[in-house]
This record gives structure tokens, sequence and C-alpha cells, in this order.
């Protein structure tokens, strides 16, 4: 509510981004209010607020040409996003004119950037991402980018029996321990014990 002098003046927070209309109504000093209006007196378009910071989670692992799959949101409507490893200059335009202000970005590597990535080394990816208002969130500190390795070496598994390659059990229950390695790689995570079975030793089911 205003008191003062003939030109009123507000300062006013919105939130969140979108589509703001505004009416004045006035009372005068023996109590009488203006009507509600028709219509707005005024609209316009609010967003100050830059885009969210995408979650991406842990690093991400790749033995051949990745495809991602990152979602972007912002308090009113993405426009642009933009993306470049970190050994690039040059911006890839991922989507645009996306007028949503949740989106769901799928894209693959392309094999030029591919070919020059080695393993065991990190890689990244920078973003750029404009709302339709032109706030920016540019992600090209590599604490907040997407965070790749390349990992094409198979693991390897030891299988430790409890003597030696070829024992009789003449217990109901015995132990088998496998080691598994994946050294510099992205880590173990499952492991498989197959196995075959004969009535004689010479015939085999041949399925493992």
């Amino acid at each position: 509510t205003y008191t003062g002098g003939s030109r009123p003046q507000w300062n006013l927070s919105f939130s969140p981004g979108g589509h703001y209309e505004i009416m004045c109504r006035a009372t005068d000093k023996a109590g009488n209010v203006e009507d509600m209006h028709a219509t707005a007196d005024a609209n316009f378009t609010y967003d100050a607020t830059p885009p969210d910071l995408p979650d991406f989670g842990a690093v991400y692992w790749f033995h051949d040409v990745p495809t991602f799959s990152v979602t972007f949101h912002d308090d009113y409507q993405l426009n642009t996003i933009q993306y470049r490893p970190n050994f690039i200059t040059d911006w890839t335009v991922i989507a645009s004119h996306i007028n949503q202000s949740t989106y769901t970005a799928n894209w693959t590597l392309p094999d030029s950037y591919w070919d020059v990535m080695q393993s065991n080394q990190s890689y990244y990816l920078l973003f750029m991402i404009n709302v339709t208002l032109g706030n920016i969130r540019a992600i090209t500190n590599i604490s907040q980018a997407l965070q790749m390795r390349i990992d094409t070496v198979k693991p390897t598994v030891a299988i430790e029996l409890p003597s030696q390659e070829t024992f009789h059990a003449t217990n109901e229950h015995f132990n088998i321990t496998a080691v598994a390695n994946d050294v510099g790689g992205s880590g173990i995570e499952s492991m498989q014990l197959l196995y075959q079975y004969s009535t004689d030793g010479n015939n085999w089911t041949g399925d493992w």
C-alpha cells in the first residue's frame, strides 16, 4: 500500500519466474475504495533465477562411445542447452527453443571426441544453459561438470580351490573363493559362478 505523493513506486519481489499481471486500486481519505478492474493494468514476464545446476551424480564410466541422458530444469522456461568436452573450445547445441521448465536431453558423444580420449584419464563435459529471458547457467568449472572416464580393459577373476585344481569333495559343503580384479578401472559390479555337470567325468552337459 502506498500513501505518499502522486507517483507511487513499489519495490516488489516475485517468485517463481513466469507471467504476471498487476492492478492498482486507490482508497481516498474518506474510505472510498476504487472498484476492482476488469482487466490487468499491466503485465510482464519475469525470471531472475538462473537454471538449476543438474545433478550429474558419480563418475560416468564407458567402454565405447557413450550416450548421455541428463535432466535440466528452470523455474520458468529453458531455451538452449549447449555442451563441450573440457578439451574442446567450441560449444555444441544439444537442444534449442525448448520452452519448457524441465527437459531431458539425450545425445551421443561424437566419434571425433571419443577417438582422442584415453583410458585412466578424467574428462569433463561443460554446459551452457540459457533460459527464455536470457539468464544463463555456465557450468565451466570441472567441480560442477559431468565427469567421465574410459575403461576398455576387461576385469579378471582367479578361482581359489580348497587345495588343487582337481580335487575330490567328501563333504556335502565346501568353499570356493573367487578373487576379481579391475585395477585402475571402473570397479567390479557383479560376478558369476558357472559350472557344468557330468555323471562319468567324460560326457558333460556342454552348457555353462
